[in-house]
């Protein structure tokens, strides 16, 4: 069954967060050729922190309902007014228990909207997390790289990999094994994951 991904992405935004697995997503070799969109405040170009320009093919108010899952990519604008347009999306895609992805920063936006209070996660800083006013559950905080629970993944910005197979683990896209596998491609190295796998002796 073929998904439909949104990503949310603010200018200043974190490029490499969302490639492995908006590329996956694509990816037919892995036998599923998924619909990918990318949502913004606005259809207006954004820069990523590598200064990359990416046009939007959504605003937030043009986000299909029927979408499968919602992903926030990180970056240098989750802490300021233009984030705060992004907070009714979540809301309603994680009342409808669709999969819901926050990655580096958007962690932080996550856990100062309350969206972290009754799920374990991670994210760049639990002590920023500790301070904010709607945030209620430190002891729900883990030291990982990447964590799923339930349909709410949260990762640090350091593993785009691994937050990308936990994401396509709550999609149910492939079987879990053959995540683990592409994911070891990026995490172990090319010829490293070969040899994990029994491709050469």
């Amino acid at each position: 069954m073929k998904r439909k991904v949104v990503f949310i992405i603010l200018d200043q935004f974190a490029d490499w967060e969302g490639a492995y697995l908006s590329s996956v997503l694509r990816d037919e070799e892995m036998g599923s050729i998924n619909e990918v969109l990318w949502a913004s405040t606005d259809r207006k170009p954004k820069k990523s922190l590598g200064n990359m320009t990416v046009i939007p093919d959504l605003s937030f108010e043009e986000i299909p309902e029927d979408a499968d899952a919602l992903i926030l990519i990180g970056g240098n604008s989750w802490r300021g007014e233009e984030a705060k347009k992004a907070a009714d999306v979540v809301r309603r895609f994680l009342e409808k228990k669709a999969v819901v992805g926050f990655i580096c920063d958007a962690t932080y936006f996550a856990a100062k909207e309350g969206f972290l209070n009754e799920v374990l996660h991670t994210g760049n800083n639990q002590e920023e997390m500790g301070n904010l006013e709607n945030y209620r559950n430190p002891e729900g905080f883990r030291m990982e790289n990447a964590i799923s629970d339930g349909r709410i993944i949260t990762a640090n910005g350091n593993n785009p990999v691994e937050f990308s197979k936990e994401v396509l683990k709550a999609l149910e896209l492939f079987p879990a094994e053959k995540i683990d596998m592409w994911a070891d491609f990026y995490l172990l190295g090319y010829w490293n994951a070969l040899r994990k796998y029994g491709f050469l002796n």
